[in-house]
């Protein structure tokens, strides 16, 4: 019961002296009872005598070597080889069919049956190596792979397949200065067990459903232990959402030598309308100067392996973010343009020990620019983010939830809808905790007309802050958000008036 409660149901003569009495009563009594507010520790600020390194020496991991020998492979170097080509039947529950006991529910079956008036089939290169002039003549058959008089720009050879393609593991598939229509209506995909190489071609569906979305197109499927490169080509309108089925694939399986890894270079290559660019599953992923125009649902979405995306283009996602990449061991994303993705730009989660965000240019994001989430903490761990534009995102420029340690330097964070740089760790997802020791540098950034603050903070751990420059709209008051308020003016007296470095300790 309050004072005025007390008060309210006094019978007493309500003069002031005797209202006066019985609330110095009340307070006599009832006072010690009362719990007080919990009195918030009041972060430490120290004056650090020199600026952190803002941009350490960044480990080479090998990215330049990964699938570097696939850049140069010609059907010229290997044309001696010979190859082995048959028809082989598709069996969704047989020992031996586990590749199409996967896409059993993907559609493929069903539209393969709808053309193949027997029990449908596909062509197998078991072994040796073989281009698309030498496979329609080893089929001689029109129905399965025929060549076409070539309408194409580039002046290709045109050809039209009309069954599902396996590159045995033993196998190499060249695709090479051609132009080859995939049927729509007949199941057509690539499924890749060995080696696809794609150069100066173009692969795009034929007789296509007008709308998309769950009706069958085709796809490209690489398995672990292939390789699969993609060279100065263009890919239209492959993939649907279904299992496996996504545009271009790369996925694991038991039945395969789950110790060697797939490999997948895309280079100098359009990507256009595909379901999504490139999903990959433990795979090392080498994609330099593409362009990635209107995917569906993601550019980009890679989980496991190694990853080094630098110098490509991501124009408008319709449900997702550009980029997403979850628990890789090496991730490098540098010299990329990202605008007008449903989502985040670029999105990283899980376990990070090696990762750099660097020179991206991301702009138009509907969520934040960059948002990297609920890292696993790691001894090892490096999250480097510098030297990125990131502009008029939905929310934040950058996102850090639940990320241990950052290192944030020399970006450009202006306009975003919330703000520049936001820094939560309160939230615990997946069994994930914060360390306590846990730390973000933030140095040498520019943050401006963000709308509601520049930096927000909560439950941050430390940070070193400096060297950073905040320019604000007039309706915008505050630098900081969050914890770091209380803190403010001090803060802003060692960082602006006095240019120096500070660490901030909870």
């Amino acid at each position: 019961m309050n004072a005025a409660e007390i008060l309210s149901r006094c019978d007493a003569p309500r003069s002031f002296r005797t209202r006066l009495f019985l609330l110095l009563l009340w307070l006599v009594y009832c006072g010690p009872g009362i719990a007080s507010p919990p009195v918030l520790d009041t972060p430490e600020i120290r004056v650090l005598p020199t600026v952190p390194d803002s941009a350490p020496a960044y480990p080479s991991m090998g990215s330049d070597d990964c699938c570097s020998d696939l850049f140069s492979l010609r059907f010229s170097d290997v044309r001696a080889a010979t190859a082995a080509v048959s028809l082989q039947p598709m069996f969704s529950a047989q020992a031996g069919s586990w590749m199409f006991e996967s896409l059993v529910h993907n559609g493929l079956f069903r539209v393969a049956s709808e053309y193949q008036p027997s029990h449908p089939r596909a062509v197998l290169i078991e072994s040796g190596a073989i281009d698309l002039a030498q496979l329609t003549s080893a089929l001689s058959d029109p129905r399965i792979l025929s060549r076409i008089a070539g309408s194409d720009p580039g002046q290709r050879f045109g050809y039209t397949l009309h069954y599902p393609i396996i590159i045995g593991p033993d196998a190499t598939l060249f695709v090479e200065n051609a132009a080859l229509g995939l049927n729509s209506t007949s199941g057509t995909a690539l499924i890749n067990l060995g080696r696809l190489i794609v150069r100066d071609s173009r692969l795009a569906p034929i007789q296509v459903e007008a709308k998309g979305g769950k009706h069958f197109r085709p796809f490209i499927l690489a398995w672990n232990a292939s390789d699969t490169a993609i060279i100065d080509s263009d890919l239209r309108r492959m993939g649907y959402n279904a299992f496996l089925s996504h545009g271009l694939t790369v996925a694991n399986h038991p039945e395969l030598n789950r110790n060697v890894r797939a490999r997948v270079l895309l280079s100098g290559s359009t990507l256009k309308e595909l379901e999504s660019g490139l999903i990959a599953e433990g795979a090392e992923v080498r994609v330099i100067d593409n362009l990635f125009d209107h995917s569906q649902r993601y550019a980009i979405d890679a989980s496991g392996g190694t990853l080094s995306i630098e110098s490509n283009a991501v124009e408008t996602t319709r449900y997702n973010s550009g980029v997403r990449a979850a628990d890789v061991h090496w991730i490098l994303l540098k010299g990329n343009r990202i605008t007008g993705t449903q989502q985040s730009g670029i999105l990283l989660s899980g376990s990070l020990p090696n990762a750099m965000v660097a020179g991206n240019y991301i702009a138009g994001a509907r969520s934040d620019g960059m948002a990297i989430r609920d890292v696993a903490p790691s001894a090892r761990q490096s999250l480097d983010i510098r030297g990125n534009i990131v502009i008029g995102s939905a929310k934040s420029g950058l996102r850090l939830s639940n990320a241990p340690f950052a290192t944030v330097s020399n970006n450009s964070f202006i306009g975003n809808a919330e703000y520049g740089i936001n820094v939560d760790r309160s939230a615990v997802s997946n069994g994930l905790k914060t360390p306590s020791e846990s730390a973000t540098v933030i140095i040498g950034n520019q943050l401006m007309a963000n709308r509601v603050a520049a930096i927000k903070t909560v439950q941050g751990g430390r940070f070193v802050f400096g060297q950073n420059n905040f320019q604000m709209t007039p309706t915008v008051q505050s630098v900081f958000a969050g914890d770091l308020v209380s803190i403010q003016t001090e803060l802003l007296e060692q960082l602006i008036a006095r240019k120096r470095t500070v660490e901030v300790i909870p």
